[in-house]
């Protein structure tokens, strides 16, 4: 049996598609026959649009994990939630249920509340057989991951690694005992010169075993470079909306 990752959301998008490119990260994990939505994206009708293009109907979500709470990560669940016709579960750190709009009014509308079903998630919890969250790494950061068990090793999935690439990576390693096969997502290196990323590939290369890298969103273009003068051109590929991942399970 295989995963699917599926990028709904990203930077970037898939040339000569009617994807839309823009600020923001999603990726549905379809695993043991259920579909998670990690993350929403910043705008709503983005996300909406991208899931229609990409054939994914809203109502085949089976749960949504929220990473954390900044704007490019859930904003669009709002608009998700307005189309949704039947609850649909949310994990999250329990922070994201504080989190405010426009002028101090509540995220949440009393309408939208009814749309979900909410859970706290500050440690790692299961999903599903290969599917689990794993919780903050740092008591600064209250950042979620997800954790793929895939037949080779884990596949990390990380929307920002807030806290640092080293940490997280020392997080999944006592959270499963081993090295990833794989990092997908965004590792918030956009600003950082070649000087400051070489020791962080060196980490990946030298302490975990080389995984494959599929990079997206806060990466940036030039943290992708600058993993890729790490590693080499086939290590490191670009994640943008619509591109799709399988793993043996």
């Amino acid at each position: 049996m295989k995963a699917k990752l599926l990028c709904i959301y990203d930077d970037g998008a898939l040339e000569d598609t009617s994807l839309i490119g823009a600020k923001g990260f999603s990726i549905m994990v379809e695993v043991d026959d259920q579909r998670t939505l990690f993350d929403t994206g910043m705008r709503g009708r983005y996300l909406l649009h991208n899931m229609s293009q990409l054939n994914v109907d809203p109502e085949s979500i089976d749960r949504i994990v929220i990473s954390h709470d900044h704007k490019a990560n859930m904003n669009g669940l709002k608009g998700f939630l307005g189309i949704r016709e039947t609850p649909v579960d949310v994990y999250a750190h329990p922070s994201c249920w504080q989190r405010k709009g426009m002028l101090g009014r509540p995220f949440f509308s009393d309408e939208l509340r009814q749309k979900f079903i909410p859970h706290d998630i500050t440690s790692t919890t299961q999903l599903s057989d290969h599917l689990s969250v794993m919780g903050s790494v740092s008591p600064d950061v209250n950042e979620l991951f997800i954790v793929l068990r895939a037949r080779n090793g884990p596949v990390l999935l990380t929307a920002c690694s807030h806290a640092g690439v080293p940490a997280v990576m020392a997080s999944l390693k006592d959270a499963t005992g081993k090295s990833p096969i794989a990092i997908v997502g965004g590792l918030h290196i956009q600003k950082l010169k070649q000087c400051e990323i070489d020791p962080i590939g060196d980490v990946l290369k030298n302490e975990y075993g080389s995984p494959k890298l599929y990079l997206n969103h806060c990466t940036g273009q030039s943290g992708v470079t600058g993993m890729r003068v790490v590693f080499d051109l086939e290590s490191v590929k670009e994640f943008y909306a619509g591109t799709e991942l399988r793993f043996d399970i």
